[in-house]
């Protein structure tokens, strides 16, 4: 097949800063992911692929501060490789692209990242059109040493001291193939 349309849900995880306004180390909260590949054929074996994902979550600071919502978004594009096995196809995926954080506070702009993406997993056809697909990924967002995120006016909620942020999923998704 030349384009195959996978949308898929699973669970996101990983992440954390440093809180300007607490002082304390905040994660991202686990929670459900859901999104779409779009993968076109480039040669035998060889696909660009396209992909959305949204998770909705929110950042914690421990007991004492207090959460507040979060939308993490992203925008990648990359080169996927498949091999062909008895059952099924084996594939990776090498990502590029940006993560878009907006915050569920007023008054606070949104931020985009520059993001890489690894990912490994399985289709298995359930007929010509039709499809399974169980995949894991990672990701790394780029950020600059003593940089924030939820800005507003200059003062900034949180601030990272680490050269990038890490986090990953694991989905599951039906494939149409045309």
């Amino acid at each position: 097949m030349d384009v195959e349309v996978a949308p898929f849900v699973g669970v996101q995880f990983g992440g954390w800063f440093d809180s300007a306004a607490t002082g304390r180390t905040t994660t991202l909260g686990s929670g459900l992911v859901y999104g779409a590949t779009v993968d076109f054929t480039v040669a035998q074996g060889w696909l660009v692929e396209l992909m959305y994902s949204r998770q909705e979550t929110e950042l914690s600071g421990g007991r004492t501060a207090s959460a507040f919502d979060l939308s993490v978004e992203r925008y990648m594009a990359g080169i996927q490789e498949e091999k062909v096995l008895d059952w099924g196809r084996f594939f990776g995926v090498f990502l590029v692209g940006l993560t878009r954080f907006a915050p569920g506070l007023g008054g606070f702009d949104v931020d985009e990242r520059f993001t890489l993406g690894l990912s490994l997993g399985l289709k298995a056809a359930l007929s010509n059109r039709l499809g399974l697909r169980g995949e894991a990924r990672g990701f790394f967002v780029a950020v600059e040493s003593g940089g924030g995120i939820l800005c507003s006016n200059g003062s900034c909620l949180f601030r990272y001291s680490a050269s990038g942020l890490w986090q990953g999923d694991v989905t599951a998704a039906v494939v149409i193939a045309f």
